[in-house]
């Protein structure tokens, strides 16, 4: 496959596709370095998006000596089995989707096992990355997080008592979990954000960016707080 970027210049990357544990097609592509590899960069994108917009950045990886991986997340772009799934993450929820990244690291892993290994994730992958960490931070060796936030919930216990904390540590990942998830995809801030460039912020930025990102077919942009891809993250 090959993908024209705003660079003028042609990206070709491999396209495949694994199994989900829930059946589920998920769309990956690979980018090969431009001469010997010095990394491996998964990139994860963000709500609404598709791999393939990252191709700029990409460009600039690979000719800098990165191998670049990336998937079309669960209900997004050529995973999404058509347009009326866009924004369903399916029964699997972001859990689902976090161990996607994960098995997209490991196969990325097989194929290249020398080079060090970095997972960068972006908006609401971001907080899909940290969660990736929490079990698996042992399989890569950085993690870029961009357009984030502080997890403070995860930073520092919420009491001073130690023995309360411990306590809740004990209690097991998983139940900081469903907060942080609930915090990190309150509907109102996923609304916000998903009106993809039109705050005064990204308008400054690159206002036509944005308006091309609203048009591409594989865009995607839940609206309502009963939206699939709400329900999933906070469940």
């Amino acid at each position: 496959m090959e993908i024209r970027s705003g660079m003028a210049t042609t990206i070709s990357g491999s396209e495949f596709r694994f199994t989900s544990e829930d059946g589920l097609r998920i769309a990956c592509t690979r980018w090969d370095s431009r001469g010997p590899v010095r990394g491996v960069l998964q990139i994860a994108h963000g709500m609404g998006e598709h791999i393939l917009r990252y191709v700029e950045l990409i460009e600039v990886l690979v000719s800098a000596g990165m191998t670049v991986y990336g998937n079309d997340h669960r209900g997004h772009g050529r995973t999404a089995p058509d347009a009326a799934h866009f924004g369903d993450f399916g029964e699997g929820g972001f859990d689902l989707l976090v161990r996607d990244m994960v098995r997209l690291s490991r196969i990325a892993k097989e194929e290249h096992p020398e080079p060090p290994f970095i997972l960068l994730g972006h908006s609401m992958s971001s907080f899909a990355a940290q969660q990736y960490v929490l079990d698996h931070s042992r399989e890569i060796d950085g993690l870029i997080l961009s357009g984030s936030g502080a997890l403070d919930g995860l930073a520092r216990p919420r009491r001073a008592d130690h023995a309360a904390h411990d306590e809740a540590f004990a209690s097991g990942v998983s139940r900081r979990r469903a907060g942080l998830v609930e915090r990190t995809f309150h509907v109102g801030s996923c609304r916000r954000a998903l009106r993809l460039g039109r705050n005064r912020r990204a308008g400054r930025q690159d206002q036509n960016r944005s308006d091309q990102c609203c048009a591409e077919l594989h865009c995607s942009s839940p609206q309502s707080n009963n939206s699939p891809c709400i329900r999933s993250a906070t469940r």
